[in-house]
């Protein structure tokens, strides 16, 4: 079978301020939500079976994703090859950030990949009704095409999951509550009462992702909320709902879902990586570029150090969280 492995990234805060020294510590969308801090990346490529780091980078936080997957493609694919051999088959997994069509022309004819695309820009798959489903995979219905997608023809999977629709829509109303209880202690922090919504309210209106979903006004001198009910079915039709594609033609469709699922293995390293009892990557308690990419690669090491164990332990029969 072919080797596959898992591409993403992260970042992690760190407290350094003005004036700075390092270029790689910059402000960004902070993945621990500490927006004020200054962060640095992590770019991490895995082997999806055990979750061990094959490939580790440190980059500027504020990089987006897309032009900094085109910036180590060729170094990636170089090293993979020298890992898993010249001759082997890769499978390459990562997420829709990387989307791009300079990365998809830079990854024909040299490893197979699937990713996933952004659902709102495929409408016309959306509004497809489940009954025109083809299949079901475990827990999922599916619906199976081919398209030419950034001038190359890709299957498309597109799975819908009622345990994830329903886990998105509570993350929905949990975040709409919480928006307005964040809105709520910010009016009530104000000495003199506004007669209307003040700047500063808007702003973390509109910094908030359910910002849109709400209408706001002041009445009997409190904040009052409309919620607005198309914004929220708008999103509620993507609920659940998830397009996965691929340069494997001929590829099962379990095989793409579940492939792609799998690289939840990622995610469990950098929650690895970040565990304060474990590694504590973060805060980075480094100033200078030189120091961050040593400690970077000392935690990454101490990363390799446990899934080795974990893989040794199951091995001797031993499976261990």
């Amino acid at each position: 079978s072919p080797s596959v492995i898992c591409y993403d990234t992260t970042n992690f805060y760190t407290y350094i301020e003005e004036p700075t020294r390092s270029e790689l510590a910059h402000t960004c969308h902070s993945k621990a939500s500490k927006h004020h801090l200054k962060h640095v990346g992590l770019l991490m490529a895995v082997e999806q079976s055990h979750g061990i780091p094959l490939i580790s980078r440190v980059y500027r936080a504020n990089s987006h994703d897309s032009k900094l997957f085109s910036f180590v493609l060729a170094d990636l694919i170089m090293t993979l090859k020298q890992l898993c051999g010249a001759d082997s088959d890769l499978v390459l997994v990562f997420d829709k950030g990387n989307n791009s069509q300079e990365n998809f022309t830079s990854l024909r004819g040299k490893v197979s990949w699937i990713g996933a695309l952004v659902p709102s820009q495929y409408e016309d798959l959306l509004e497809l009704e489940l009954s025109v489903y083809q299949g079901k995979w475990k827990e999922a219905q599916y619906y199976r095409c081919t398209r030419q997608i950034m001038g190359m023809e890709c299957v498309v999977v597109l799975t819908f999951s009622l345990a994830r629709k329903r886990k998105q829509e509570h993350s929905l109303r949990r975040g709409i509550e919480k928006l307005k209880r964040e809105i709520c202690k910010k009016w009530a922090s104000y000495k003199n009462v506004p007669k209307e919504i003040s700047p500063g309210i808007r702003t973390l209106q509109k910094k908030s992702a359910y910002g849109t979903c709400v209408q706001l006004s002041v009445r009997d001198n409190k904040p009052h909320f409309i919620e607005k009910e198309a914004e929220i079915a708008e999103r509620k039709k993507r609920f659940g709902k998830n397009l996965i594609f691929s340069n494997l033609l001929n590829a099962e469709t379990g095989y793409l879902i579940d492939t792609y699922r799998e690289k939840n293995i990622i995610e469990d390293d950098f929650h690895l990586l970040k565990d304060p009892l474990l590694i504590r990557f973060h805060p980075i308690r480094h100033w200078t570029d030189s120091k961050i990419r040593a400690y970077a690669f000392c935690c990454v090491v101490s990363m390799i150090l446990v899934r080795v164990m974990q893989w040794k332990t199951e091995q001797a029969g031993y499976p261990m969280s």
